[in-house]
């Protein structure tokens, strides 16, 4: 084979292992859209009464999901879908534990923020104008500010599930960052009152 056919099949190799890794990756992007919609009734349900409970909210939250798995898990029986139902499951757990854990993050915030003078990054009041930062004492006591608070949002069901695979080889439990959320401060003084808050709350740890 002469140095010309070898370097051309290299290249169709090369670029058919890249279309490979390409359709898997869209296959997986694909298949976590479809758990993540497939469960968003219900999810949207959920989440609902567990944001009207109020200071239960972490108990309710451990109930709604252990309910919500039994509830997902009955269904596929009675379907008859039993295909990667371990992986499945993970999602949709993944799916209930982040509205959750974002629900609870946010309350946190507010409360670490009112308590060590942290600042609120709130939307722009004209569309040409840039992001404002306000004390979230002052945000917490007008509705108007609060409406405007920038939070993040929770990763996103396939970008999760994608990262659990390409990252830790399935296991979804090692990815950390489903739900974030930022403080920012004007001085040093106050990144440490809002650690020492944290590391003295009973609902968070410091890892």
């Amino acid at each position: 084979m002469a140095a010309g056919q070898r370097a051309a099949l290299a290249g169709t190799v090369l670029l058919f292992a890249s279309a490979c890794v390409e359709l898997s990756l869209s296959l997986l992007r694909r298949r976590a859209a479809r758990l993540a919609t497939a469960c968003r009734a219900a999810l949207d349900a959920r989440w609902q009464r567990a944001a009207a409970a109020g200071g239960e909210a972490w108990a309710t939250a451990a109930a709604a999901t252990e309910t919500l798995a039994l509830e997902l898990g009955a269904r596929a029986a009675a379907a008859g879908d039993m295909t990667m139902r371990q992986e499945a499951d993970c999602a949709e757990q993944l799916a209930v534990q982040a509205e959750a854990a974002d629900m609870l993050l946010r309350r946190k915030v507010r409360q670490w923020g009112r308590l060590t003078g942290a600042l609120a990054l709130l939307s722009p009041l004209l569309p040409a104008s840039r992001p404002t930062l306000e004390p979230w004492e002052r945000v917490s006591q007008d509705p108007a500010l609060a409406a405007r608070v920038l939070w993040a949002q929770p990763k996103p069901p396939a970008r999760a599930a994608e990262k659990a695979h390409r990252r830790y080889s399935g296991d979804a439990a090692r990815v950390l960052d489903y739900c974030r959320q930022t403080l920012r401060f004007a001085r040093p003084e106050g990144l440490r009152r809002c650690l020492r808050a944290i590391a003295a709350d009973p609902d968070a740890s410091l890892v």
